[in-house]
């Protein structure tokens, strides 16, 4: 019973991607609602827990004419077989059939780059005089370091006018080699700075060069999850306490060649305060040994270890070994 269930999942799989092909569709989203259903009851027929009905299966036929084979989405396909009485499904599967359930539930809702893109990039734009950006991961390139990308390098050049700061916090080369990855983040920061640089006026991009900061370090709790990444945003004009919102994106999937989609999230208020002790103590760590560490990194260091103090009654520099 078990090869013909996961034949049935399989051959289900197939016919709804090649659909969502000749319709002209994006995913599993855009065909559910083109079909006027939700995402779940078309996960649900692909995952075999339920069968289409004779009215949603020749709405799918008229979508996509040309694709044969519906008749795999009607219960008429399932195996009419009884499970022994002590069989029983094993830990393992049985997880990783959720899992990938689920990741394709949360397939519809990743959303493209280019919305990603212009949303951080109008947060940018609201940035003005003292606010502070951070970008925290440890192997995600941040979108912004893309050589081909321009928008938000150039909200980024607006917005160090204004005199916001760009804080990115990133592991070492010797940390990169420890979980297998060899990027070198120097050369790529700088070659990121170069390109917003010079999206200046000639005569300010000496001045405003210290609004845009790499800091590597290998301290930071959060990069022992290596492809997640974070943001915090941080302003006076914010109106909470501790001055601060944090966001996410999340990777989904459950091994090497079964990835799911990338999900940004904001974060609650308990995580952010979280990100923004963690934050501040990684920075007041790094500073001590950064030889031209200067006033505008001492006042960043400032403000953010008094806020996340705030934030969570915790000494920043009680992780500091200095």
């Amino acid at each position: 019973m078990g090869a013909d269930r996961n034949e049935l999942i399989e051959g289900r799989r197939r016919y709804l991607r090649a659909v969502i092909s000749v319709a002209g569709l994006k995913n599993m989203a855009a065909l559910a609602k083109k079909l006027k259903v939700t995402q779940s009851t078309l996960t649900n027929i692909q995952s075999g827990s339920r069968s289409a009905s004779p009215n949603l299966m020749e709405k799918i036929r008229h979508l996509a004419p040309s694709v044969e084979g519906a008749s795999i989405l009607g219960a008429e396909a399932i195996p009419l077989q009884n499970p022994p009485a002590q069989e029983h499904i094993d830990l393992g599967e049985r997880l990783i059939q959720a899992q990938r359930e689920r990741i394709q539930e949360l397939v519809g809702l990743e959303e493209e780059q280019a919305k990603n893109i212009g949303e951080v990039a109008r947060n940018f734009d609201a940035m003005d005089k003292d606010d502070i950006f951070v970008y925290l991961s440890a192997i995600r390139r941040p979108l912004e370091m893309d050589p081909d990308e321009t928008m938000l390098k150039r909200s980024i050049a607006n917005a160090i006018l204004r005199q916001a700061f760009f804080l990115y916090l990133r592991p070492t080369r010797a940390y990169l080699r420890s979980v297998g990855d060899y990027v070198d983040i120097r050369a790529e920061f700088d070659d990121f700075r170069e390109k917003v640089l010079g999206m200046l006026p000639a005569d300010a991009r000496r001045s405003f060069s210290r609004q845009l900061i790499l800091i590597q370090a290998d301290r930071n709790p959060l990069f022992v999850v290596p492809d997640f990444k974070w943001e915090l945003f941080y302003s006076e004009r914010i109106d909470l306490p501790y001055k601060a919102i944090a966001g996410a994106l999340i990777a989904a999937g459950h091994s090497p060649n079964f990835s799911g989609p990338n999900l940004r999230i904001p974060l609650s208020a308990a995580a952010t305060k979280r990100v923004l002790l963690e934050v501040a103590r990684t920075i007041r760590s790094a500073s001590r040994n950064i030889e031209d560490s200067d006033q505008v990194l001492l006042d960043i260091v400032t403000r953010l270890k008094k806020s996340a103090e705030l934030a969570t009654g915790e000494k920043v520099e009680e992780d500091i070994t200095g």
